[in-house]
C-alpha cells in the first residue's frame, strides 16, 4: 500500500561474480533518497575487495548529490585497493572528470552555517512537497474505493466499520462532552463579564450560540478526535506494517486498503458529525451554567433567550465542516500508518507527526470554510 506512492528508492547489492564481485546500484539517486542509501553503501564497501565491477546501468534519475555519493564510493573502493571497472548506460555517464571537479569543489572554503540552513530548508520543503503529493494520491485512492463501495455495498467490511464507529464515536463522547461543556461555560462566563460593562450582558447568549455552533463545537471536536483516533489509526496500521501483516494480507490475495483503511475512514466520517451535535449540546449546557453564575439567569429563561438568538445557518455551517474534518483526519492517520518501517521508533514518530498535521489541517480547513461562508453570506 505505501509502496505505491514512493519514488523508486535506491537498491544496493554486492554479489559474487567470476573473478571478483559486482556492486550494482539501481533506483533514483537524489538528495531526498540518499540518507539510507549512503549508510547501506558504506556497509557494502566495507565488505568489498579485489576486482570489482561497479554496475550503474539501472540508475535512474540522479542529481549532483547522487554523483557526489558515487564519486565518494569510488574513492573509498580505490583506497581499499579494489580494481574497479565501471559499467553504465548511455543515459547516465560517470567520468573521472566529474569526481575530480567534485573533489576540487569540496576543497574550497564555503561558509557552511547559512548553507546548512538553506540546505535543510530546501530539503524540508522538497520532502513536504513530496509528502503532499503522496497524500493526495492516497486520498484519490480512498475516494475511488468509497465510490466503488457505494456501487457495491456488499463488499464493505461492515463489522470492522461498526467496531471502529464504537471506538472513534461512542467512546469519545465523555471527553468531547466534558471539553465542550467547559468551553461553553468559559465563553459564557467571560462574554457576560465583558459585555456587562456596557449593559449588554444578555447578548453573551448570542456570542455563545455563534461561537459554539459555528466554530468551537466542530473544530474542538475534530481536534480531540485527531489526537485520540487519528493517532490510534497511525499506531495500529504502523504496528501491522512493522509486523509485515500487510505483506501477508497481499500474499493471501486481500487488499489492505479495503480491510484496514476504508472501515476507519467511513467510521470517522459517520461519527464526527454525531460527535459535533453532542458537543453543540454540551457547549450549550455549559453556557447555561455560565449564565446562571454570571447573569443569575435560570435555565428556563436561558432556553427562551437561546431560542431567540439561535440561527439555523450557524448550526448547519458547523455541521457541514464535520465530514471534511473527519476525512482529512482519517486520511492523514492512515497514510502515516502505511509509512512505518520495521522499528517501533518510526511508529512513535509517525504517530506524533500525524496528530500535528491533522490539527494543522483542521484549523486551516476551518479558516477556509470561514472565508467561504463569509463570501457566500451564510
Amino acid at each position: 500500500m505505501s509502496e505505491t506512492f514512493n519514488w523508486k528508492r535506491p537498491e544496493i547489492k554486492l554479489s559474487p561474480a567470476e573473478g571478483g564481485q559486482v556492486l550494482s546500484i539501481s533506483g533514483e539517486l537524489t538528495i531526498l533518497l540518499l540518507e539510507e542509501a549512503e549508510k547501506e553503501l558504506d556497509a557494502v564497501i566495507s565488505s568489498a575487495g579485489g576486482r570489482l565491477e561497479f554496475d550503474l546501468t539501472e540508475v535512474g534519475r540522479i542529481d549532483s548529490a547522487g554523483r557526489m555519493l558515487l564519486c565518494d564510493a569510488l574513492k573509498a573502493l580505490e583506497n581499499k585497493g579494489c580494481r574497479v571497472e565501471i559499467r553504465q548506460n548511455a543515459d547516465f555517464v560517470l567520468t573521472t572528470d566529474d569526481c575530480k571537479n567534485i573533489e576540487a569543489a569540496e576543497k574550497k572554503a564555503v561558509p557552511a552555517f547559512y548553507l546548512r540552513i538553506l540546505n535543510n530548508l530546501g530539503k524540508f520543503i522538497c520532502s513536504k512537497s513530496m509528502q503532499v503529493k503522496e497524500m493526495i494520491g492516497f486520498l484519490g485512492w480512498v475516494l475511488t474505493l468509497l465510490g466503488k463501495s457505494a456501487i457495491r455495498p456488499w463488499r464493505v467490511r461492515w463489522t470492522p466499520t461498526v467496531a471502529h464507529m464504537d471506538q472513534v464515536g461512542l467512546r469519545a463522547v465523555p471527553i468531547v462532552g466534558l471539553l465542550t461543556f467547559l468551553i461553553g461555560l468559559v465563553v459564557m462566563y467571560m462574554g457576560a463579564q465583558q459585555l456587562a460593562r456596557f449593559g449588554a450582558g444578555v447578548f453573551s447568549i448570542n456570542l455563545l450560540e455563534v461561537a459554539t455552533f459555528r466554530e468551537l463545537g466542530p473544530m474542538l471536536t475534530a481536534i480531540v478526535v485527531a489526537g485520540r483516533s487519528g493517532s490510534a489509526f497511525t499506531a495500529q496500521i504502523g504496528a501491522m506494517v512493522s509486523n509485515e501483516e500487510l505483506s501477508a494480507m497481499r500474499v493471501m490475495g486481500f487488499e489492505p486498503m479495503e480491510f484496514l483503511v476504508l472501515p476507519r475512514v467511513m467510521a470517522l466520517v459517520f461519527m464526527l458529525p454525531v460527535l459535533t451535535i453532542i458537543s453543540n449540546f454540551a457547549g450549550t449546557m455549559g453556557g447555561a451554567v455560565g449564565a446562571w453564575m454570571t447573569l443569575d439567569m435560570n435555565f428556563q429563561n436561558f432556553i427562551v433567550q437561546f431560542q431567540q438568538a439561535a440561527n439555523l445557518n450557524n448550526y448547519l455551517a458547523g455541521l457541514i465542516k464535520a465530514p471534511f474534518f473527519a476525512l482529512c483526519i482519517a486520511i492523514i492517520g492512515c497514510y502515516h500508518g502505511t509509512k512505518a518501517s520495521g522499528s517501533a521508533a518510526s511508529v512513535g514518530t509517525l504517530t506524533t507527526q500525524s496528530v500535528v498535521e491533522s490539527i494543522f489541517v483542521v484549523i486551516t480547513l476551518d479558516a477556509i470554510f470561514a472565508l467561504l461562508f463569509s463570501a457566500l453570506g451564510v
